[in-house]
């Protein structure tokens, strides 16, 4: 697997999580 795509994608859905749950309850919502 290519680990710089999978580092990729770990920091596109912590930032998407961050975008949705700024207060980082880790509920989205």
């Amino acid at each position: 697997m290519d680990r710089n795509g999978i580092n990729a994608s770990l920091g596109e859905k912590a930032a998407i999580l961050r975008r949705f749950d700024p207060m980082g309850s880790g509920v989205i919502g």
